[in-house]
């Protein structure tokens, strides 16, 4: 057991307790702490750290203590203080003690570091210094311990305690704050209450602020109340108290600047602003009158200040909490009352504006007339908003035309509008490039773009863009206001968006009934066309074909006439006409030829390829201004073929300018696309029958060529043939040599007569083949077995034929092309293999696919197409017989009878040859 400290230390320490009992505030306890530790053990300093989040710092000091050399300014830092709060240990240097005083800096010296910890952590740390020499006794330590606790004790509840004070005395303000504020609203009320009743249930602002006025001055003495309302760029006196002098009330009626600071200020803050001490002059007011203080009370509506209420005290010289709780209370109530007139005047406008458009509904519904729509809309306009001036416009020619305007614009107003505003006017082009609405206000000058009723004052334009291209503009002016009211910009905006709809709606009734007139005429145009060209034929002259084309457009123009122009260099010339062109001198030029440099009406046309409209005819572009006198609007189109001008067709009427309608474009650009396609499809079928006839004379001569050549050369071959025999007859018995000169003479004249056979065979197909019938191909090939039989016995040949369909051909050469084929697949087979071939046939539509498969040989595909040639082998003749014709008669049959003829094969794996032929009815 421990031993009680000495007496003295015993009494020093019941002493430290109650002084840390009686400390209010952490820094008495702290003071208290280090008293006791450097008084009572006669030490030569003292510190008190303090534990601030991750800081530490110095809280008190006493004596002569260098505080730099106990502790890091953080608590992961290196130092003793450091150290005995991160272990929770205290620690005691120099002689006797635990560490070194040499690694303090403090040679010589002792010193003691321990923690004041609690459980809520580390609160700091207590630091005694001694003189160099002095040991620390068990007593002395104990009571350093003691302090240290009863320091955090002291600490902990004097911390409590000034939390405790501090929320004490929040609450006591927040108390006063509230009783204070209760106060306010008690005066507030009153003031309320009187002013409630004053007012009632008036809805005139201007009269409720006048009550507001004598409600200010009733409750406060000596005081100029004013109602001020926004106006351009002043505040504009609108309602004040009679006490103001005359000067003072011009003035103010004349308007206060905006920028005046507390005005400004109150309407930036949108907060009321009390001014003690304050001077008319202050704000620009001129005024001879003492005041001491003012208010500036801001009536925001819909987060605008848009109007402000004003009261000076010439008595006071500050503002007292029931002045200021009486003005705000009156300021409150004249605030919500404005609300409540705003709300009703927003519904006026609402209703305005739906009735509006209602009736602009309704009459737009009745009619697709723009104009028409417009009048309407400027009616409403003008009978719902009153005296406005009204302009509706189109662009034209880079200009905004009027259209429609209201009654109100004077002969010289309508000159100017009529003649129109450029395009690139500042807000018409600002106005149309952003798509939306646009309202200007009045400047009092005249404005470049504006028209002279809409030019001082405020200007509404509503841009109207139909497919990505402006169409209209309706505009609004006013001579006397400087700016629009929400209740005129909310119509304004119903209108022209009611107005918007009908005109879309009309453009696209307007787009529509185009577009049918168009498909009419497009569709007359090819059913008079082609009524014209149905007796033509082919064949036909392709002026013939201009001069029907010529016939249709004219039929649905009025009186004029059409002429077709083709260049021969170095003039255009005439190649059909319809009409008279009603005057001879003209005549006799254009039958002579154009000059072609000259006559840029056709010349265009036929060097861009676009056709060249004109609504009247330009009397020089020609250079024949002395006969076209009576000309009105002209057309010329180029006539394409192929892809390629070849001459252009012209329209031209009499005595009339005419703006070319869509309908009449469609009726001649269809036309003379027509015409162009009639001419190619006319000179395409030209061109193709003179080939087909040039190559069935070909193939007939050819074929008789052929005929005659085989049949011809079969004569000296056999005389030939004779004269060997008769040779090999008369050579002796011992002369081989001559023997064997002869046989090769006989062999080579024998593989001659067998090719000269196969060309005839070969010209045969087409020469002597007969016209179709029904044939029945199973007994066909029937037929071509049997013929095989000697053939297919001596190879050993399995031959299977399945079911085959009938067709239409020539029987005997579907039995020779059947034979061909067979033939083939039996002697193309290697001699160590059995020859297996297979005969199908299959209906597919219109025709019969048959099919002959083998086993044999087999053909490289690169050569599936060569085998087809005459006389073409892939073998040596040593190796299988033949002259390698046998395929290419086969697929002349095929093709003369329309089928197609095909190889799959796999060299070493056989072939299957496929062709098609006309199925029987």
């Amino acid at each position: 057991m421990s031993r009680p400290p000495p007496p003295a230390l015993s009494e020093h320490l019941h002493d430290v307790i109650e002084r840390l009992a009686a400390a209010r505030t952490p820094q008495d306890a702290v003071e208290t702490i280090l008293h006791a530790a450097v008084d009572t053990l006669g030490a030569s300093g003292g510190a008190v750290f303090r534990v601030a989040g991750d800081a530490l710092s110095v809280m008190a000091m006493r004596g002569a203590v260098r505080p730099e050399a106990w502790h890091a300014p953080t608590l992961h830092g290196s130092a003793p203080v450091n150290d005995a709060l991160r272990d929770r240990q205290a620690r005691y240097y120099g002689p006797g003690g635990d560490v070194l005083a040499a690694s303090l800096d403090l040679a010589g010296a002792t010193g003691a570091v321990l923690p004041v910890t609690s459980p809520d952590g580390p609160q700091g740390a207590l630091v005694v210094a001694f003189d160099a020499g002095r040991v620390l006794s068990g007593e002395d330590r104990r009571l350093l311990r003691t302090l240290a606790v009863q320091g955090a004790v002291a600490l902990r509840d004097a911390r409590a305690a000034q939390q405790l004070e501090a929320e004490v005395r929040t609450r006591t303000a927040e108390l006063e704050a509230r009783n204070a504020a209760l106060d306010e609203e008690r005066a507030a009320l009153d003031a309320f209450v009187v002013y409630k009743e004053s007012i009632g249930t008036e809805s005139d602002v201007l009269r409720l602020a006048r009550q507001a006025v004598d409600v200010v001055r009733a409750s406060l003495e000596d005081v100029s109340v004013g109602y001020y309302e926004r106006d351009g760029q002043v505040w504009r006196a609108r309602v004040w108290s009679e006490d103001v002098p005359p000067a003072v009330a011009e003035q103010i009626r004349a308007g206060v600047p905006l920028d005046a600071p507390h005005f400004a200020e109150a309407a930036r803050t949108m907060a009321p602003v009390f001014v003690d001490d304050w001077t008319a002059q202050a704000d620009g007011l001129s005024s001879d009158v003492p005041f001491g203080t003012a208010a500036f009370i801001p009536l925001v509506i819909h987060d605008e200040a848009r109007s402000l209420f004003a009261v000076g005290s010439r008595g006071a010289h500050v503002w007292s909490e029931r002045e200021r709780a009486i003005v705000r209370a009156v300021a409150r109530g004249l605030r919500l009352t404005l609300e409540r007139s705003e709300q009703q005047r927003q519904l006026e406008v609402e209703r305005a504006a739906l009735a509006a458009f209602a009736r602009l509904t309704e009459m737009s519904a009745e009619t697709t007339d723009v104009h028409a729509l417009a009048r309407q809309a400027t009616d409403v306009l003008r009978g719902t908003l009153g005296d406005v001036s009204v302009t509706f416009s189109e662009l034209e020619a880079g200009r905004w035309k009027a259209r429609v305007w209201s009654e109100d614009h004077s002969p010289e107003v309508v000159a100017v509008i009529e003649e129109g505003v450029p395009a690139d006017a500042p807000h018409h082009a600002e106005a149309v490039r952003s798509g939306a609405v646009l309202f200007v206000p009045g400047s009092g000058a005249e404005r470049p773009g504006m028209t002279p009723t809409q030019a001082s004052g405020a200007a509404a334009l509503f841009p109207y863009v139909v497919a990505g291209a402006p169409q209209g503009l309706l505009t609004m002016g006013t001579h006397q206001a400087a700016d629009w009211t929400d209740r005129e910009r909310q119509v304004f905006r119903a209108v022209g968006r009611s107005l918007g709809v009908a005109l879309e709606r009309a453009a696209l009734s307007h787009h529509l009934t185009a577009q049918n007139e168009e498909l009419a005429a497009r569709t007359r145009a090819l059913e008079g066309f082609a009524e014209l060209t149905r007796g033509l034929s082919l064949r036909s002259d392709p002026y013939a074909l201009v001069k029907r084309a010529q016939e249709v457009v004219m039929s649905l123009l009025p009186p004029g006439y059409a002429v077709y122009y083709e260049p021969e260099r170095p003039v255009w010339r005439l190649r059909a006409q319809t009409g008279s062109l009603r005057n001879d001198e003209l005549q006799r030029l254009v039958d002579a030829g154009l000059p072609y440099d000259d006559v840029r009406n056709v010349l265009i046309p036929f060097e861009t390829g676009q056709p060249f409209y004109q609504d009247l005819y330009e009397r020089d572009i020609d250079n024949l201004a002395e006969y076209v006198e009576h000309l009105g609007a002209s057309a010329t189109l180029p006539v394409l073929v192929e892809g390629q001008p070849r001459g252009v067709f012209a329209v031209v009427l009499f005595d009339e300018v005419r703006q070319w309608t869509r309908a009449d474009k469609a009726v001649m650009e269809t036309v003379v696309r027509s015409l162009g396609l009639a001419i190619e499809g006319s000179q395409g079928l030209l061109h193709l029958h003179r080939a087909m006839d040039e190559l069935e004379r070909s193939n007939r001569e050819l074929e008789q060529f052929a005929y005659v050549a085989s049949h011809d050369l079969q004569e000296p071959l056999r005389s030939v043939t004779s004269f060997v025999d008769l040779l090999l007859r008369r050579l002796p018995d011992d002369d081989e040599r001559a023997a064997t000169y002869a046989q090769y003479i006989r062999d080579g004249t024998t593989r001659m007569s067998q090719l000269i056979r196969d060309v005839l065979a070969f010209s045969r197909v087409s020469a002597q083949g007969r016209a179709p019938r029904p044939v029945d191909v199973q007994r066909v090939a029937a037929q071509v077995l049997h013929d095989l039989a000697d053939q297919i016995q001596r190879v050993g040949a399995a031959v299977t034929v399945g079911e085959l369909p009938g067709v239409t051909a020539d029987e005997t050469q579907v039995r020779q092309l059947i034979q061909n084929l067979l033939g083939n697949a039996l002697k193309f087979v290697p001699p160590e293999r059995a020859p297996e071939v297979q005969v199908r046939g299959v209906a597919d539509g219109a025709w019969v696919r048959f099919s002959v498969a083998d086993n044999g040989i087999g053909i490289d595909p690169a050569y599936h197409e060569k085998v087809f040639a005459i006389f073409q082998r892939l073998n040596p003749r040593e190796a299988y017989e033949g002259t390698g014709i046998g395929l290419s008669i086969a697929r002349r049959i095929v093709e003369r009878h329309g089928g197609t003829i095909g190889i799959t094969s796999t060299p070493g794996q056989g072939t299957t040859i496929t062709f098609t032929l006309p199925a029987r009815p």
